[in-house]
């Protein structure tokens, strides 16, 4: 997956509130977690298992610090609407 600071371009891109806090979702990679889990360019992943997302470091680390297998739930913004979704994440190539 590749994610990005979501700033004040993605925001007006986006049509959001500026107090909008997350990451935006750049690339996802066929087969991968998030693809599993139905995620789509241009998801703003604001919250995991509750958790505020203020950028991508906070996904990183969350996701990093998940077990394989463990379903984490994650609150998105998809064209305006708000939606929640579970994605399990996979332990990743050495």
């Amino acid at each position: 997956i590749g994610i990005d600071e979501l700033n004040e371009n993605y925001k007006k891109e986006l049509q959001l509130r500026d107090d909008t806090s997350g990451a935006v979702i750049l690339e996802i990679h066929g087969g991968s977690p998030a693809d599993k889990a139905h995620l789509k360019v241009m998801d703003v992943i604001t919250h995991i298992d509750g958790k505020k997302i203020n950028g991508p470091k906070d996904v990183i680390e969350i996701v990093r610090s998940s077990k394989p297998g463990q379903r984490l739930s994650l609150q998105l913004i998809r064209e305006g609407n708000k939606i929640t979704t579970t994605i399990v994440p996979e332990q990743s190539p050495n």
